[in-house]
């Protein structure tokens, strides 16, 4: 039997957790970035969606995020609307960098 997106997501939130900072700060953010082109030619759309929102890294080092995720680039007018929910992905990166320093 295949598992929904939803019981792929709670995977995804248990791997992508505090608990497993060392790994997903030292490994798993630059595997990512550079693995959202390769998975967008092979998952179907929820999928790649899926992917590529609720896997985003947790760690603190947003200059190191919003830089991987600049270099994100899905070519074809197909991946129009991944581009731009990347785009807000990194916006919100953005905005997260910049509160911390308002915040500081």
């Amino acid at each position: 039997m295949t598992e929904s997106v939803n019981v792929k997501g709670y995977y995804a939130k248990g791997w992508n957790n505090i608990v497993h900072l060392s790994e997903l700060k030292n490994i798993y953010k630059t595997r990512l970035v550079s693995d959202i082109p390769i998975v967008s030619k092979t998952l179907s759309l929820n999928h790649f969606r899926f992917f590529y929102t609720n896997l985003a890294p947790i760690d603190d080092d947003l200059d190191e995020t919003i830089s991987l995720y600049e270099s994100i680039n899905l070519p074809g007018s197909a991946m129009l609307g991944h581009m731009n929910n990347i785009k807000k992905i990194l916006d919100d990166f953005k905005l997260r960098r910049n509160l911390y320093i308002f915040n500081s």
